[in-house]
């Protein structure tokens, strides 16, 4: 499931491959055609690609992923589907000698995990993709770890507690079948206006406290002599399973999510919202927000 439509076809001699490809998204935006110095996830791996098939011009290789991701969310295993019209694999077809050049080439925040031929034929990366993963991490106290802000919403609502069973409650309200329309953003730029079917199901969601190292951790005796131990900040995370997502659905229901453990939004709002597919139905308007983009995972 993607956002991403149509097919790409490629010829009988030349076999598209296709590999892992995880990569951490926060200085990274999304390449607009005709805009060939924006740096993207895309585009870097096109750039790498186009030397492999030979110092090619880029935009002939055929790259479509399983998904599409906002600016500054990461993926840890994006599938990608790559290929050059009536032209060879590179280095005759030696995929691990692939992946190795391909993982000298490019920076340290992107790696390719594996790469194998396609499962069928006419296989299709998004077409035949079942269903997508996400997960979201927060963190809610005092003391923010320092080493996970990149990767982590941490919540300026530091002296609130957060309610686990009460974010679990309204996170179980989005498992089945739905009109997501009160839960995604409205297209901009070049895709204003585009239309997409907001049917959506979700097999599984759950929430849960990371057990993490904690910053006020230390051995005995200066264990002793430590102040704000139990102010550290508790990490949580959001873990979600879908057929599809629309766009920044993820993050406007790990948003909403958020806003339940804080007593802000409850089940009966939720409900009210995925029933009429409207916003505001769901409790005052303010009371949640669309989590940031930094914080969410693509599975």
């Amino acid at each position: 499931s993607s956002a991403n439509d149509g097919e790409i076809k490629y010829s009988k001699t030349n076999i598209p491959e296709e590999g892992d490809f995880p990569y951490a998204n926060s200085r990274r935006k999304r390449r607009k055609k005709g805009q060939p110095k924006i740096r993207s996830v895309e585009g870097t791996l096109r750039s790498c690609l186009a030397k492999l098939y030979g110092d090619v011009d880029p935009t002939s290789i055929d790259v479509v992923a399983c998904s599409r991701t906002d600016k500054g969310v990461h993926a840890r295993n994006l599938i990608v589907e790559f290929g050059m019209e009536n032209k060879p694999l590179p280095f005759g077809g030696d995929l691990h000698k692939t992946v190795y050049v391909l993982n000298r080439m490019l920076p340290k925040d992107c790696r390719v995990s594996n790469i194998s031929l396609p499962p069928m034929e006419e296989f299709h990366t998004t077409i035949d993709s079942i269903s997508k993963t996400y997960k979201y991490s927060f963190s809610v106290g005092y003391h923010k770890d320092p080493l996970r802000w990149r990767h982590e919403w941490q919540l300026e609502e530091s002296g609130l507690e957060f309610e686990l069973e009460k974010a679990r409650s309204v996170a179980s309200v989005f498992v089945g079948t739905w009109d997501f329309s009160a839960f995604r953003a409205a297209f901009r730029g070049n895709e204003r206006g585009r239309i997409k079917d907001p049917i959506c199901t979700i097999f599984s969601i759950d929430v849960v406290e990371e057990d993490r190292y904690g910053l006020n951790s230390t051995s005995s005796p200066i264990s002793t002599k430590l102040v704000g131990g139990s102010e550290a900040a508790k990490t949580f995370a959001i873990s979600m399973r879908g057929d599809r997502f629309l766009y920044k659905m993820a993050r406007y229901l790990s948003g909403v999510i958020v806003a339940a453990g804080l007593n802000k939004i409850n089940a009966d709002d939720v409900q009210q919202a995925l029933e009429s597919g409207d916003p505001e139905k769901m409790a005052i308007p303010g009371n949640y927000i669309c989590a940031p983009a930094h914080g969410l995972v693509l599975f």
